[in-house]
């Protein structure tokens, strides 16, 4: 894993700023963030430049006596940064931001739903709305500082876009700022085809109380690497990677696990971050405790309880892409028989009720199983898929997705999907 603190804060933006530009989370020249190091100085991005070619020398300081050094202007919401870091000491950077989804919540002066989808509520808890104020102007900065004033981590600006504040880093607020983003986007394809399902703030504070308690202590002592071990390490770095680059996992929300032998299994960290995940960073596990020294993910006992009681899976992915999930925030059914390849691959589908994620994960547990129901939408938090190794589970998480959007499609289009029929189903069950 990254380790972040021993980077350069002017690294750290270049960094951040890239992978805000990869992530179509802003333009060329739009966006600008902000981190203050331990002598009290701020770094903040200049205006104008490639954000997606800065170098360290690019990188502006503001001094605690707001003398300000660089070869380039400061953004011009630096007075923003300065303020939202002052104001609130506890903060360490501060990210502004222009994803297409944001835009359009700032435009029709709505805040993101973050209470109907768990992993953002969990990152960005409950947003404010800023009033509109002309960008670069005093105030804007006077909206602004009203929102984070009030004790709002995160600001929607009507017209414009949002601002992020973290308390931990700079790659902390980057990954509560895509999580939002999904947040956005999952919120306006579900309001395009179906009512969406929040839950109400107490309900989103049990969730985070049963997570903790069903974490797994850290009691189990390593004795070496097998070979299948080390494979499956590497195999599953691969694939959170990849995951990650093509927008199925966000940052720290995905998660995969496989098999090692009949009681243990790997397991993706908590706290980790999906772009720079590594062979050692996954967690061994079993179903009531993990490797000591590391925190395995917060759903690693649902995972344990899973392989439990279905010796034939050997690979698990948690998920929250934005099409698929549309049916985690709606009522909706998914319908995987729109083609051979989607009903061959994910067979079934069925929702797992907040009330049952809150309740008794054995029973979740029961319900699982390749040749049963392989493809979970677990209600406000993402979708879960199961399969014989890890590949075709992940395979499973991408046909999941695309056959979403294909539904998306045909539904935004007013088009009417014909879905395959009980004898075309019954054809292919014959030959598989």
């Amino acid at each position: 894993m990254l380790e972040i603190q021993a980077l350069h804060p002017a690294d750290q933006i270049c960094n951040i700023l890239k992978r805000i530009y990869d992530s179509d989370l802003t333009t060329l020249t739009g966006g600008n963030v902000s981190v203050r190091d331990d002598d009290g100085v701020i770094w903040v991005s200049p205006t104008g430049i490639d954000k997606s070619d800065l170098k360290r020398d690019d990188i502006v300081r503001i001094l605690p006596d707001d003398t300000i050094i660089g070869k380039w202007k400061p953004t011009s919401e630096y007075r923003i940064h300065v303020g939202i870091l002052r104001t609130r000491p506890e903060m360490r950077a501060v990210i502004h931001a222009h994803s297409p989804a944001l835009v359009t919540m700032s435009a029709v002066h709505e805040l993101p739903k973050t209470q109907a989808l768990f992993p953002s509520f969990q990152e960005v808890g409950e947003p404010g709305m800023c009033e509109y104020g002309m960008p670069g102007t005093l105030n804007l900065v006077k909206c602004v500082m009203d929102v984070f004033k009030r004790g709002y981590d995160a600001a929607v600006l009507k017209n414009h876009a949002v601002f992020l504040a973290s308390r931990v880093s700079l790659y902390d607020a980057f990954a509560r700022i895509e999580e939002f983003d999904f947040n956005a986007r999952i919120q306006l394809i579900a309001e395009a085809e179906d009512k969406i399902t929040s839950q109400s703030s107490v309900k989103m504070k049990e969730m985070t109380e049963k997570l903790e308690a069903e974490k797994l202590p850290g009691t189990m002592k390593r004795e070496g690497y097998s070979e299948k071990e080390l494979d499956l390490r590497r195999t599953l770095k691969l694939l959170a990677r990849r995951a990650n680059l093509k927008k199925l996992f966000n940052a720290r929300f995905g998660c995969i696990s496989a098999r090692v032998d009949e009681k243990r299994f790997l397991i993706s960290p908590e706290y980790r971050d999906n772009a720079y995940i590594d062979e050692g960073d996954f967690v061994l596990a079993e179903t009531g405790r993990c490797e000591e020294g590391k925190e395995a993910d917060a759903y690693s006992k649902l995972h344990g309880l899973i392989y439990e009681k279905h010796p034939d899976i050997q690979a698990i992915i948690m998920a929250a892409p934005a099409y698929a999930s549309v049916y985690a925030v709606t009522k909706q059914e998914y319908e995987v028989a729109l083609i051979p390849e989607s009903y061959g691959v994910l067979r079934s589908f069925t929702h797992i009720s907040f009330e049952e994620m809150l309740g008794d994960w054995d029973k979740i547990a029961e319900k699982a199983g390749i040749e049963h129901i392989p493809f979970f939408a677990l209600d406000n938090t993402g979708i879960m898929v199961m399969g014989d190794n890890p590949l075709l589970t992940f395979d499973k998480l991408e046909v999941a997705e695309g056959t979403a959007l294909s539904i998306h499609y045909a539904k935004t289009s007013n088009k009417a999907i014909k879905a395959m029929t009980s004898d075309m189903k019954e054809e292919q069950d014959s030959l598989s």
